[in-house]
């Protein structure tokens, strides 16, 4: 389940979008390490996916370019995923 959150990003010439903190429920995340990056495409629309993790939890989040908004898609403590 995608969940719409608020992401602070660098726009770099080379590397493109980075995302540096993003707020869930209220509280504010800082990225730490993005350890995978990648593109989706269905029909015309793109959706950049990335895991970053804040020294403690893994995360995926979603930039859908479509619609120009920034979805959390997991949360991952461990092994589980937190959100089904």
């Amino acid at each position: 389940m995608r969940k719409e959150i608020r992401v602070g990003v660098i726009c770099d010439p080379r590397k493109g979008v980075i995302p540096v903190w993003f707020v869930f429920m209220g509280e504010k995340y800082k990225i730490k390490d993005i350890t995978y990056r990648w593109v989706v495409r269905k029909g015309v629309n793109y959706t950049d996916h990335y895991s970053v993790s804040d020294g403690e939890n893994q995360f995926e989040i979603v930039y859908d370019r479509l619609n120009a908004k920034w979805m959390i898609e997991n949360i991952y403590n461990g092994y589980d995923s937190i959100i089904p």
